[in-house]
């Protein structure tokens, strides 16, 4: 079973997206923020990270180098509503809204890919 960690800073949000993983079969573990995710793959690095962008605390740009500069080379995925451009370290950039099945597709994507977007991977369009 994949091990995700899901970083988000809205309850609803993080609560919902925390359910759909778990029904489709992934370990979850939940984070509100980049300080609490960092330590959290500190102390067990999952398969993949799902992190918002703008969070009180740490931002997910900053929460993925400090992943790099940690030597934790797992795949990010951003989800955001800014349009900020994406860090330079992200698997895949997900725009707020974004469709579910789509989500899934990149997520089933690159954990069967784990060297294509690592955190010295190239963000997709």
């Amino acid at each position: 079973m994949n091990r995700i960690l899901l970083v988000e800073d809205d309850l609803a949000v993080r609560q919902a997206l925390a359910e759909l993983l778990f029904v489709e079969g992934y370990d979850v573990t939940c984070a509100c923020d980049g300080i609490a995710a960092l330590d959290s793959a500190l102390v067990s690095p999952p398969d993949l990270i799902i992190t918002d962008l703008q969070m009180p605390r740490m931002r997910g740009d900053g929460l993925i180098e400090r992943l790099h500069d940690e030597g934790i080379d797992v795949p990010v995925v951003v989800i955001t509503a800014s349009t900020l451009p994406a860090p330079a370290r992200a698997a895949h950039v997900l725009r707020k809204p974004f469709d579910i099945d789509r989500l899934l597709g990149i997520l089933e994507h690159t954990l069967t890919q784990p060297t294509v977007g690592s955190l010295g991977g190239n963000p997709s369009p």
